[in-house]
């Protein structure tokens, strides 16, 4: 998932010169949103909130971070406007410990990384799941020690790539 600046509203618009503050449309409560992230990711132990600004490609979300009870941390991203799953990803071992289906008539996660492992052998390093994509996608470093990215479709598991990586992106 892309990088992107947290908007910080209290800055607002006085890095601007003006004296009027900005103003941040959130549609969907912290509340809410932990909610959410909590239906699909069951047994996060804490959450928190980040807030993210909207960029050319893609909108402002809510990213709520799951801190799982092995040490694991996943990252929920919701829609601002509209509550709607964006993504979810996780780049904080273990991968292993917990299991979640991020919407109906996708594949489990579990089911996804064995689907991905048979495909290219090694350790997760990295996963993310891409709602508007529905793509499941795994960082796999091998025992040569080279990155591969592997794409799966998330209905049906199918192989989309299998690419090597410098870095992850």
């Amino acid at each position: 998932m892309q990088k992107r600046f947290v908007l910080l509203a209290a800055w607002g618009l006085a890095a601007c010169g003006s004296s009027t503050p900005a103003t941040t449309v959130q549609t969907i409560s912290d509340a809410d949103a932990k909610t959410k992230a909590s239906a699909i990711v069951a047994g996060a132990q804490d959450t928190t909130i980040e807030r993210v600004a909207a960029t050319a490609d893609e909108p402002a979300l809510a990213v709520v971070k799951c801190k799982m009870p092995n040490g694991a941390s996943i990252n929920v991203e919701l829609v601002e406007k509209d509550g709607s799953l964006q993504g979810i990803a996780s780049e904080v071992k273990p991968f292993d410990g917990y299991d979640l289906t991020p919407k109906e008539g996708v594949l489990k996660y579990s089911v996804a990384k064995s689907d991905a492992l048979e495909n290219k052998a090694g350790t997760v390093e990295a996963w993310e799941f891409s709602n508007p994509k529905s793509i499941w996608e795994f960082y796999i470093r091998d025992n040569n020690e080279h990155l591969w990215e592997v794409k799966l479709n998330a209905a049906d598991g199918k192989l989309s790539s299998v690419i090597e990586k410098a870095v992850r992106d």
